[in-house]
């Protein structure tokens, strides 16, 4: 499922995937995204 909507994320063109899922946060850095996987606390220090 979380490849699903990482795929859904990426052919809309968001900015931003938020998880808490460690694993996903790992497999995303090490993929070429052009969105950013990020945590809740970092994408509110990022936003704010």
């Amino acid at each position: 499922m979380d490849a699903y909507h990482i795929a859904y994320a990426e052919i809309n063109k968001l900015d931003y995937f938020i998880t808490v899922d460690k694993q996903l946060l790992n497999a995303s850095k090490r993929a070429n995204l052009n969105l950013k996987v990020i945590n809740p606390i970092e994408f509110i220090m990022e936003v704010i």
